[in-house]
């Protein structure tokens, strides 16, 4: 578990080279998150093949 203020000093770290985007963000817009890691001897891609994918639109339609 990643409480609000340890992901936003994740945040912080990943995004260390835009501090534009730091500047833009604000620390109540960083959710708690939870991570959840595979078990020893998952397969991990046949799982990751159920997975259903999220629809992107095409190219140039942002």
């Amino acid at each position: 578990m990643q409480t609000e203020a340890e992901a936003w000093k994740r945040f912080r770290e990943l995004v260390k080279d835009g501090p534009d985007l730091v500047e833009l963000s604000r620390p109540d817009r960083i959710p708690a998150s939870v991570t959840v890691l595979p078990m020893p001897r998952t397969d991990v891609k046949a799982y990751s093949d159920q997975l259903p994918l999220p629809a992107c639109p095409p190219a140039g339609e942002y």
